[in-house]
């Protein structure tokens, strides 16, 4: 059997950081702020290891030490959330309650609200389901191995993924189903990002772009050169499935203000047995990889609802994508399996976006 295998650890949140360098070679997401004090200058930041990804944070400001004061209180903060939310880690308070064996855990204040929040959300986007947490362990697995997990497997841990067996009670929080395993996956690097966002612009910075990870980004005020403008990655720069001698890095460009993105590809997490490609985005139906897409992305008010809408939108069929995005009113753009780009309306782009072959140039 022919393997082959790609470890994730930082590698797509790198990838982001290629994407970055561009948004600061052109400026940035325009918005309402300009940036405050006298010849505003634009300094850079990046965090490693919190959330499992790396962080960057660019912002124009005029003042050094505002800055640095800024970046240490983000990367603070991201440490905390961290201790909070990180599965992989076994003290995280995530982890506590998943191996709670279904009595009640401690869950603080941000844990419990975002978990309230994806109980909330659920009905809305039913295809991001937090308590799928034992399926992905087993796809995470196969990643290292090498070997898909078996159907007897993956049907036995189906049996646990009622997130209705999550009670949430004041401070404390229990699994009913003590087989059900919770995890937040994406979800919570978007609200990192946001309460990191809220963080900054409350000590005083107020023209700035947040990447936490690979698919989370917050903007906010009008740099100097009047627009943030975010180079997409194009799947084939990482995962070049379409075989082209060249691969295009982009994409597009996007050109947008007062918005978070949020990114889910095929090519960020993913393994390979006998030409066939596997990626970590879970369709809770089939408890597979879902393969409609090479990339959903999606902007919205927020970071943790972008990034919902996100995972939601990957792993549904097209036409049942489409109309999520249509109910909800979600700015998408769609990489297909065969490589073209839809969008819906107003989707921003420079110069409009390409699709099929030429799509591909």
């Amino acid at each position: 059997m022919g393997v082959r295998r790609r470890r994730w650890r930082w590698t797509a949140a790198l990838a982001l950081l290629i994407l970055l360098s561009l948004t600061a070679a052109y400026g940035s997401l325009s918005s309402a702020g300009a940036p405050q004090g006298k010849n505003p200058r634009k300094y850079t930041a990046t965090f490693v290891g919190a959330l499992d990804t790396v962080t960057t944070l660019t912002a124009w400001c005029g003042e050094e030490s505002l800055f640095q004061e800024a970046a240490a209180l983000a990367e603070k903060e991201l440490n905390r959330l961290s201790s909070l939310y990180d599965r992989y880690d076994p003290d995280s308070a995530l982890s506590r309650l998943n191996s709670a064996e279904g009595e009640a855990a401690p869950v603080p204040d941000e844990l419990s609200s975002l978990l309230a929040y994806c109980i909330e959300q659920s009905g809305r986007y039913p295809g991001c389901n937090i308590a799928l947490g034992g399926v992905t362990a087993l796809w995470e697995q196969a990643r290292e191995t090498g070997f898909p997990p078996s159907e007897e497997a993956l049907r036995e841990a189906g049996r646990h993924t009622s997130l209705s067996a999550l009670r949430l009670d004041g401070s404390t929080a229990a699994l009913d189903d003590p087989d059900t395993r919770l995890d937040l996956g994406g979800v919570a690097k978007g609200d990192a990002a946001d309460r990191v966002a809220a963080l900054l612009k409350a000590r005083g910075l107020d023209c700035f772009l947040l990447s936490c990870g690979e698919s989370s980004l917050v903007c906010e005020g009008t740099p100097p050169s009047g627009s943030w403008r975010v180079g997409l990655r194009h799947p084939d720069a990482s995962l070049n499935l379409s075989g082209a001698e060249a691969p295009p890095e982009l994409l597009g460009t996007l050109s947008f203000s007062d918005l978070c993105l949020s990114v889910s590809g095929d090519y960020q997490q993913y393994f390979c047995v006998d030409g066939t490609y596997y990626s970590h985005l879970i369709d809770p139906d089939t408890l597979s990889p879902a393969r409609y897409y090479r990339c959903v992305c999606v902007l919205a008010d927020s970071a943790r609802e972008a990034e919902m809408a996100s995972k939601a939108l990957f792993v549904e069929p097209p036409e049942q994508s489409r109309a999520l995005a249509e109910r909800e009113t979600l700015s998408v753009l769609w990489v297909m399996a065969d490589g073209s780009v839809e969008t819906t309306d107003g989707f921003p782009g420079e110069g409009g976006w390409k699709t099929g072959e030429e799509g591909q140039s």
